[in-house]
């Protein structure tokens, strides 16, 4: 199954793309989400090409009814892959259900005139027969359900990067630099 999720932001895709691969925009996208605990961001590899990181996130499960656990907590990662020439950046889930169904997913930042289109193509493979359908159309409705909050904590770091330059790569032009001028280790910030 493929969902699309599309939006627009008021700015260029190049500042799209450094807000997206910005520790505080993940952080934020993460404490958006029911289950969240706890996150941190850890770079992995950087060139003038790319950027390769991962989010991890210790969260609560959720049961086979959709409610939350709160007696437990999980692990999963996020690995992101931004191209910084083509403006696009791909993820793979890995966490609770990876066994059962696999989770991906292509943002691209499309220029439109002074401002970027985001288009979010997610991917949904469940390996389960019968049911796959049922659960892969669950997982579509939770993402369909974070079109509006990813979309307002995109907007939300793209004024606070206007206005005040310390949310991502303002005067950087690497991550590591953002990082380093926060004053935290480029290989891992923790947002608890």
């Amino acid at each position: 199954m493929i969902v699309t999720l599309k939006y627009h932001v008021p700015t260029t895709p190049s500042i799209a793309g450094e807000v997206i691969c910005s520790p505080a925009f993940n952080d934020a996208i993460e404490r958006e989400r029911q289950e969240f605990v706890s996150t941190r961001y850890e770079l992995l590899e950087q060139t003038d090409a790319m950027i390769l990181f991962d989010v991890i996130t210790d969260e609560y499960p959720r049961t086979m009814t959709g409610s939350i656990n709160r007696r437990k907590i999980l692990t999963s990662k996020n690995r992101k892959s931004y191209d910084v020439k083509k403006q696009r950046l791909h993820w793979t889930y890995t966490g609770q259900g990876s066994g059962i169904a696999d989770v991906s997913g292509l943002l691209q930042l499309l220029p439109s005139g002074e401002a970027t289109d985001v288009v979010h193509e997610i991917t949904i493979k469940v390996k389960i027969p019968v049911i796959g359908e049922w659960i892969a159309g669950f997982i579509a409705a939770e993402f369909k359900k974070s079109i509006t909050w990813f979309d307002r904590v995109l907007q939300d770091q793209v004024q606070r990067r206007r206005q005040s330059g310390a949310c991502c790569l303002e005067n950087a032009t690497r991550v590591t630099d953002w990082l380093d001028r926060a004053g935290d280790s480029p290989e891992q910030i923790d947002c608890k």
